[in-house]
């Protein structure tokens, strides 16, 4: 399976590699964004085992999911394929009209059956915290 983000106006696709990817304004991130909110060094996502993970680097506008309003925090928490994720205090800022200069994304998969065919999954998370065992931290 491919990870990748997609903003949820331009349709600008950000594929993630297997292992962490760091996300922010900073040269050194290995995904280089620059949106309004944005941190020098905003996020981290961790892809393992057919999973992702993701945890907040102490960003100064904070790391959003799904619009719930209830920031992440520094440790990984499990997100899901149709997860929207909000780079900075969006909504409380009234600006979600300004979405190509703003980081929000939904996070997709792709499955390569073949070389030539490409099949996406319609997982949907429910918005609810991950469950017991899936840090990634926490297992051996």
């Amino acid at each position: 399976m491919v990870f990748y983000l997609e903003h949820v106006q331009t349709g600008d696709r950000v594929f993630l590699e297997e292992g962490e990817n760091t996300i922010g304004r900073d040269p050194d991130c290995s995904i280089n964004m620059h949106y309004y909110y944005m941190s020098r060094k905003h996020v981290h996502i961790l892809v393992e085992n057919d999973r992702v993970f993701i945890k907040d680097l102490e960003s100064r506008n904070g790391t959003f999911i799904n619009f719930l309003g209830i920031r992440i925090d520094k440790e990984y928490r499990q997100i899901f394929v149709d997860d929207v994720l909000l780079f900075g205090d969006i909504v409380a800022h009234h600006l979600v009209h300004k979405y190509p200069k703003l980081g929000i994304f939904t996070l997709m998969e792709e499955e390569h059956d073949s070389e030539d065919s490409v099949g996406s999954s319609p997982n949907r998370a429910d918005g609810s915290p991950s469950s017991e065992g899936t840090n990634p931290e926490s297992q051996e």
